[in-house]
């Protein structure tokens, strides 16, 4: 296969898991195994400032979806951060929603717990207002009950945006449940570019069994590599 080059911001693919057949001893036909409900966490990137002149000030935002099917909570707030930060936070995406203080000078203020209901957003505000040139750096820690081991302590980084491309994937997880035999599950996936300078892609290809295919804007990238001249399809 030609490999090829291409820049682009935006990336949606389309994951298609081909329903099987599934065989367990002791269950009859028709019979449905339920599995134990989970909240899980998707969480949006990094909090990202570009430079800023000391004592001006700059917001940076990142959002924690609960893409499970059960109540995530969040709790232990925890962060490795100077007072030239502070943290706002407030369900939903909603620009008007009223913000609650996380951490104030230094001071974190975070309640015991958050609680994220299915398909629900938490947003978190950072604010930074440096008193010196130097790069802005820190993390936020946040333990959870997310169904995921490495998300059961979400570690969000603070740092200035870099001259370099950078990709974030969304969600990283992915759970196409339980597919009856003969159906097809979908799970869409976007790759963003939020650095600075384009990145190049090369190839794009899914691996593992032949029941899953992968599909950018309704192409196969293997057997139609053109479709990497323009991924996001502007």
């Amino acid at each position: 296969m030609n490999r090829r080059s291409n820049q682009y911001r935006h990336l949606t693919i389309l994951l298609a898991l081909c329903g099987f057949m599934m065989v367990t001893s002791g269950c009859d036909e028709g019979e449905t195994i339920r599995s134990t409900r989970f909240g899980e966490a998707e969480v949006s990137g990094a909090f990202l400032f570009s430079k800023t002149a000391p004592g001006q000030s700059e917001e940076s935002v990142v959002r924690i979806r609960n893409v499970g099917d059960a109540d995530l909570l969040l709790a232990q707030f925890d962060a490795d951060l100077s007072t030239e930060y502070t943290l706002e936070w407030f369900h939903g995406t909603s620009g008007d929603a009223p913000r609650q203080l996380g951490i104030d000078n230094g001071e974190n203020v975070f309640p015991r717990s958050v609680t994220v209901e299915p398909d629900e957003v938490v947003t978190l505000v950072m604010t930074y207002t440096p008193r010196t040139d130097r790069a802005p750096r820190g993390r936020l820690f946040i333990s959870s009950n997310a169904a995921s081991d490495e998300l059961r302590e979400i570690v969000i980084p603070v740092r200035g945006l870099s001259r370099n491309g950078e990709l974030v994937v969304n969600p990283h997880v992915i759970d196409l449940g339980r597919v009856e035999i003969g159906q097809v599950a979908t799970k869409t996936v976007t790759v963003s570019n939020i650095g600075q300078v384009a990145v190049n892609l090369s190839e794009i290809a899914g691996y593992g069994s032949a029941r899953f295919s992968v599909e950018v804007n309704g192409r196969d990238p293997v057997s139609s590599t053109s479709v990497i001249d323009d991924p996001d399809g502007d």
